[in-house]
């Protein structure tokens, strides 16, 4: 995966390669700040799902290094609760979860995680 800043700062996008499924998987982020509110909107696309082009997924933002996004997710048609966070680990390095909210269980069950680490 490789991060790209745009726009001096006020986004980031990505793109990740994975073949986890058997297929191979592309997908691609937009993150945005409004700088007014710092508020974080990000935004997804995949091969997996092409009829869904560049969807606002999670907002949120970051508190005491920690950042915390919410969201819904459309999945085999129905809709759930979604949670991203994000932490940053140390200077070069930094991870990522995603959670559904199991309302069965009334709590968030997390189901991806990605360790980021900064190249030189």
């Amino acid at each position: 995966m490789e991060t790209k800043p745009f726009l001096n700062g006020l986004g980031l996008m990505d793109e990740m390669k994975s073949s986890h499924y058997g297929d191979d998987f592309i997908g691609f982020s937009i993150r945005m700040i409004n700088p007014k509110t710092n508020i974080w909107t990000i935004y997804w696309a995949d091969t997996s799902s092409p009829e869904n082009y560049l969807k606002e997924q999670v907002t949120g933002e970051f508190k005491n290094g920690i950042g915390e996004f919410y969201g819904k997710e459309l999945y085999l048609g129905k809709e759930y609760q979604l949670r991203f966070t994000w932490k940053k680990e140390s200077l070069n390095t930094a991870q990522w979860e995603q959670a559904y909210f199991d309302e069965s269980k009334n709590e968030w069950e997390t189901n991806w995680i990605m360790e980021f680490t900064k190249d030189d």
